[in-house]
């Protein structure tokens, strides 16, 4: 273990961060705040399986997220978190290639990944909550490319990653997030998905402790989901060779766009040190 920890006495631990998790985000801010929306949608007479109650239920979800982080940011203070890393040292380099990788990665990963994830079988209760997102435009809009990418990159990488990047190794704190970013889909196919998605996102906020680039990173990888399964919904089924190309070339751009800048930045830092 010692080979993995940077100071046992900083930051959090995995099994302490699960913890904080189902703590404040799935027993206090979810089961609490669930019965009180339960009440009032019972209250205002809601009919369930209703896109009223949809909407109800995701304002609910992000009622709960905002106080799950509060509750998080204030309790961890006391393991180091000194608060969350907006801006950070984003650029413009690092925006094009969070651009262009995420959207290649879209249409490398729905040719090949998720071709094989695709048929692994998903809980019906998984499934039916992806039919009634997906059944309403406006809303699956606003969950995957508003909510997610907000809510799970301020828990994920702005407080947890944050956290493990203070006791941890790098590698080892990119790589326990990212298993925990995966656990939250509750789903083996997601799981996968969103274990690769949690490294590269843990990457970028790695070289730019900047919550801004992953939340567009997210926010890009979303988007290009969502216009996907409205063009084509049953793209992941179907293999596409023009977009798994097009997906090489995009990754390829990015990655010499950021590695361009990462050179650059590391020969000024040179510089400016003598």
């Amino acid at each position: 273990m010692r080979n993995i920890i940077k100071d046992k006495n900083d930051g959090i631990s995995f099994w302490g961060a699960i913890g904080a998790i189902v703590w404040y985000d799935l027993i206090l801010s979810t089961i609490i705040i669930g019965i009180v929306f339960a009440i009032i949608k019972d209250i205002a007479h809601v009919q369930p399986n209703t896109m009223t109650a949809a909407w109800v239920n995701k304002f609910r979800d992000v009622v709960g997220y905002i106080i799950a982080i509060l509750l998080m940011l204030k309790y961890l203070k006391k393991k180091g978190l000194k608060g969350l890393s907006i801006k950070g040292n984003i650029n413009v380099e690092w925006i094009i290639f969070i651009l262009l990788f995420f959207t290649g990665y879209v249409l490398f990963s729905g040719n090949t990944i998720d071709l094989v994830t695709s048929q692994i079988p998903m809980p019906k209760s998984i499934e039916e909550a992806f039919e009634k997102i997906s059944s309403n435009r406006y809303l699956m809009f606003f969950t995957m490319t508003v909510v997610a990418p907000i809510f799970e990159e301020i828990i994920c990488r702005g407080i947890i990653l944050e956290l493990f990047l203070k006791r941890y190794k790098d590698l080892v704190a990119l790589v326990f997030s990212a298993l925990i970013f995966g656990s939250l889909h509750m789903n083996i196919p997601q799981f996968i998905s969103a274990f690769i998605g949690g490294m590269m996102l843990g990457y970028v906020y790695l070289k730019t402790k900047s919550l801004i680039a992953c939340i567009l990173g997210h926010f890009c990888h979303n988007f290009i989901i969502c216009v996907l399964t409205i063009i084509r919904p049953n793209s992941c089924e179907k293999f596409n060779l023009v977009e798994l190309v097009i997906g090489i070339i995009l990754m390829a751009i990015s990655i010499w766009v950021v590695r361009k800048n990462v050179k650059e930045t590391s020969i000024n830092e040179v510089v400016i040190n003598d």
